[in-house]
């Protein structure tokens, strides 16, 4: 289902997944936070994003807003380097292939600061993309970033 998600045209799926997520969010996360965090999606390269049609993340971050009622900024973070598709890359590989890509919207700059950040992803393997994201929102003055993804893959 993920795949077909995030490759297939399939952007309705969110509105099966985020229920999921604000659960666990519910559960998990929200006493992380002592004040409401601001959603902000992990960005697809503009290529990538016109070749898939949506970015599947920020299709998630609109519906996950609906059951949580907390603001989002789908282009909070740019990512400003196309990077190659780490499917079959090693930790290592990851790492060194998604850094330096993203950067903060500097429209987006004064309300990143200062702020709690829940970085959705669809898909934490090693998490080279959202430790990258989260240093990047950190470096512009984010106050906590935490990390919600639909699934992980060992």
């Amino acid at each position: 289902m993920i795949l077909k998600f995030k490759y297939a045209d399939n952007g309705f799926i969110a509105k099966a997944l985020a229920p999921y997520l604000a659960a666990v969010y519910l559960k998990h996360l929200a006493n992380k936070f002592k004040q409401p965090p601001l959603i902000i999606p992990v960005p697809l390269h503009r290529s990538r994003q016109n070749e898939r049609g949506y970015n599947q993340s920020a299709v998630l971050a609109q519906e996950l807003t609906t059951y949580l009622h907390l603001p989002v900024l789908t282009d909070g973070l740019l990512r400003t380097k196309k990077t190659t598709i780490q499917k079959h890359m090693s930790d290592t590989e990851r790492a060194k292939n998604i850094k330096s890509a993203f950067t903060v919207n500097p429209q987006h700059a004064n309300a990143i600061h200062g702020q709690n950040i829940l970085l959705l992803d669809d898909v934490y393997t090693t998490g080279a993309t959202s430790h990258e994201c989260a240093t990047t929102l950190r470096k512009a003055g984010a106050k906590n970033v935490i990390i919600l993804t639909i699934a992980s893959v060992d």
